[in-house]
Order: C-alpha cells, then sequence, then structure tokens
C-alpha cells in the first residue's frame, strides 16, 4: 500500500473529531458489532455487502 493510502493511528486519532478527520467507515457485522461495541466517533456504519450502493457517497 502506498503512503497516500495509509495514515499512522497517532495522526488519525489527532484528527479525529476535527474538519480533517479522514472517512471512517465500520463494516462489522451486528454479531462482530455486538463482540466489541467500540467504535470511533464520527464513523459511518455501513454493510460491507451493499458497498456498491453506498460508496458512490464518499
Amino acid at each position: 500500500m502506498s503512503e497516500i493510502d495509509t495514515i499512522s493511528l497517532d495522526k488519525f486519532s489527532g484528527l479525529t473529531g476535527t474538519a480533517r478527520h479522514p472517512a471512517s467507515i465500520d463494516v462489522r457485522t451486528p454479531e462482530e458489532f455486538a463482540a466489541d461495541q467500540r467504535f470511533i466517533p464520527a464513523s459511518l456504519k455501513r454493510n460491507a455487502e451493499t458497498v456498491v450502493e453506498w460508496v458512490p457517497e464518499l
């Protein structure tokens, strides 16, 4: 993966909640989410199986 497609966890955390926050999309299944309900503030919850339907809005 090229550098343009990556971000360090420290930088990502520092941008959380700011206008420059990168898009974060939670594609976990309901079962996966039930097992671990931690989330990134402002992340979008989307179904991975319907990615072709919602990706154009990004």
